[in-house]
């Protein structure tokens, strides 16, 4: 389990492409002005996308799950005129789409990515 601390300001997705669709395969967690952070699963620096939270509440996040794994993500925001982010990710027709929004903040992430935590 990643716990996050309130001083979270980007996800880092990395998004590994397939003929039809894709995996996210790890995030990186970027905290405050120290800019230190943590990484879970696998990281593919030249295919990353980055969620900005400066300013943001992030409340929890629509997935995207298939045949073999998550294949995409997008983050829902507390916000009065309650827009969604774009799809982060290409998810096929038979994927299942799964709302994750805890009731409160988002403390912390638990994930397995093929046997690496």
């Amino acid at each position: 389990m990643i716990t996050i601390s309130s001083e979270l300001v980007e996800i880092v997705v990395s998004v590994l492409a397939e003929d039809e669709h894709s995996f996210i395969t790890g995030f990186k967690l970027v905290y405050g002005e120290s800019s230190s952070s943590t990484s879970f699963g696998y990281q593919i620096p030249q295919k990353q996308i980055t969620i900005d939270l400066r300013g943001q509440q992030l409340t929890g996040f629509e997935v995207f799950a298939g045949e073999g794994g998550i294949q995409a993500i997008r983050p829902i925001f507390d916000q009065e005129d309650g827009i969604r982010r774009s799809v982060i990710g290409t998810p096929n027709t038979t994927c299942e789409s799964v709302l994750v929004t805890p009731d409160g903040e988002i403390k912390a992430f638990v994930g397995d990515f093929d046997d690496l935590q």
